[in-house]
């Protein structure tokens, strides 16, 4: 059976929250989300930055959190290139 889902290293373009279209890397698909619990088709990094910690301290605390981009399929805008499939 065909995957319907890019494979990773595609890079897809989406616009987050009503934000600037941006373009995505694809790292991962059909994914949880481990602080929502939810599940997503494809877990991305902007191309632009690449994979980055955000540092947040609150409260004489540190906590460090990835810059993943959690999105569908259904809300890929256009496609910049499709990497092709390993096996």
């Amino acid at each position: 059976m065909e995957d319907v889902l890019f494979s990773l290293g595609s890079i897809v373009k989406v616009t987050p929250n009503n934000d600037e279209q941006t373009e995505y890397l694809i790292i991962g698909k059909r994914v949880v989300n481990p602080n929502s619990y939810r599940a997503w088709d494809y877990v991305s990094v902007p191309t632009e930055h690449g994979f980055k910690w955000n540092v947040d301290k609150r409260n004489d605390k540190i906590e460090f959190a990835p810059n993943f981009f959690y999105f569908n399929h259904f809300e890929i805008e256009e496609v910049v290139k499709i990497a092709d499939e390993v096996e």
